[in-house]
């Protein structure tokens, strides 16, 4: 097999998947094999044959190969959610470690089938830890990040956070992807309109003492407090400056936590109402 040369540079250039069948040897065991064609996994494979597979596959170090096996799966078995967080997770490892991955990923319908088993599965932490750490995964390059937010993943992350608020690998995930692509007008549009910056501020108080959510939180919030294109800071908000604020005095030791702190005060500073605001917290 060679694979095809054609990446995707917009929704309807997409590389079509290779597909798969299932071959039944004479003693009855399920051996799913590569081939062109139309026909899909079958159903009698275990979740522990498909892991197997996809370690055979993907020890042969073509992403390409290994990426479309992972996406006709999560076609094929769209209400498994076993099967689901692992193929997902299996992409978020892989484009995590290595950007040949990245590439084959993005060139797929992977990004809106990733946010279709978020939709499908919005009451499965699981599934939604790992739909975001993929998703945050391929946010590597201003190009990836455009496709995964005209995708609708800034509307569906902001959901996860409404269903999983209290859940810290879902926040945790969820809050990393939002900070990476939250710098995008777009993005950031969509954000507003669900009242995302409440919901994740909800979501710090919550998990005030993890350290990682506090900064990535204040990260996020720094990049809603300006729009450098029309050159406007937003006003801040009890909630916005109370969470900024318990996370300065949670963490005070942890310097990438009062990194983010002093970025998003300064950035909300920039306007002159927002000064009188911070200056009424007390011991600041």
């Amino acid at each position: 097999y060679k694979p095809e040369k054609n990446r995707r540079k917009h929704e309807k250039h997409q590389r079509k998947p290779i597909k798969a069948s299932v071959k039944t040897t004479t003693f009855g065991s399920v051996q799913p094999s590569i081939k062109q064609g139309s026909q899909s996994f079958g159903t009698a494979i275990s979740l522990e044959e498909i892991k197997s597979f996809v370690k055979d596959i993907s020890d042969g170090g073509n992403s390409d190969i290994t990426t479309d096996v992972l996406i006709q799966f999560i076609i094929d078995y769209p209400n498994d959610v076993d099967i689901l967080a692992f193929c997902i997770g299996k992409i978020w490892d892989f484009c995590k470690a290595n950007e040949d991955y990245k590439k084959s990923v993005i060139s797929t319908s992977a990004p809106d089938d990733i946010l279709q088993a978020m939709k499908t599965h919005s009451n499965n932490a699981q599934v939604q830890e790992q739909c975001c750490g993929a998703l945050w995964a391929l946010c590597s390059s201003p190009v990836n990040r455009k496709i995964i937010i005209r995708a609708g993943a800034s509307a569906r992350i902001i959901k996860a956070f409404v269903e999983h608020s209290h859940n810290e690998d879902v926040v945790s995930t969820g809050l990393g992807c939002l900070r990476m692509i939250s710098p995008d007008a777009e993005a950031r549009e969509t954000i507003s309109a669900l009242s995302g910056i409440d919901h994740i501020c909800r979501a710090m108080k919550v998990h005030s003492d993890i350290a990682w959510i506090q900064r990535d939180g204040c990260a996020f919030l720094s990049n809603c407090a300006v729009d450098v294109e029309k050159q406007q800071v937003a006003m801040a908000t009890d909630i916005e400056i109370e969470v900024i604020i318990n996370a300065f005095f949670n963490h005070p030791n942890d310097a990438s936590v009062v990194n983010g702190c002093c970025f998003a005060i300064k950035n909300f500073t920039h306007e002159e109402s927002n000064v009188r605001s911070f200056r009424l917290v007390d011991g600041l």
